[in-house]
């Protein structure tokens, strides 16, 4: 797979993907989890040829891309333990369905409250400019979650992209 994240800005990535993300998450695929989740992964961690494409401004902490002429943002990536805290978070909501999965009934909007309650978790750790474009994303993949007919499916392949995202993360250099 070829690095287009340094031909790129940071955040475009994970526009991208945001846009290609079904509005049912039951429908992405194990190929597609994959996919999405390495760009997202080297995105994340901060993956740029940084000798080519990247020259460090005048003021400190700003980039400038010569290929796209503009201004970049700093090239801080996201730390491992910012998406991280989100996965744990993510964990629990897995922990309560797995809960209601044992009983007769489940009840799936208890879920679902607690997947819509993640969206100010990701505000909060959006705060830092790197976690802007892995909030868009998660916001997204938690509105396909709840859109789903299959909400069981569509949770896992949620979980399973979120586990994945993290692995990319860390296989490209994601710091702790």
């Amino acid at each position: 797979m070829s690095n287009r994240i340094g031909e790129i800005p940071y955040g475009e990535e994970s526009d991208m993907i945001c846009e290609e993300l079904p509005g049912d998450l039951q429908e992405l695929t194990a190929d597609k989890i994959v996919e999405y989740s390495e760009k997202l992964g080297k995105e994340y961690a901060n993956y740029r040829d940084k000798e080519k494409n990247i020259v460090h401004g005048v003021v400190i902490g700003t980039y400038f891309d010569r290929k796209k002429n503009r201004e970049m943002p700093k090239l801080s990536d996201i730390k491992t333990n910012q998406i991280r805290n989100v996965f744990g978070a993510i964990k629990r909501v897995e922990m309560e369905w797995t809960k209601e999965k044992k009983k007769e009934k489940p009840n799936f909007s208890k879920i679902e409250r607690e997947l819509e309650l993640l969206k100010p978790r990701l505000a909060y750790a959006a705060r830092h400019d790197e976690v802007k474009p892995l909030k868009k994303v998660l916001d997204k993949a938690i509105d396909g979650v709840k859109n789903s007919d299959n909400k069981r499916e569509a949770f896992g392949n949620f979980l399973r992209f979120i586990e994945s995202i993290v692995a990319y993360h860390k296989f490209y250099g994601g710091k702790d």
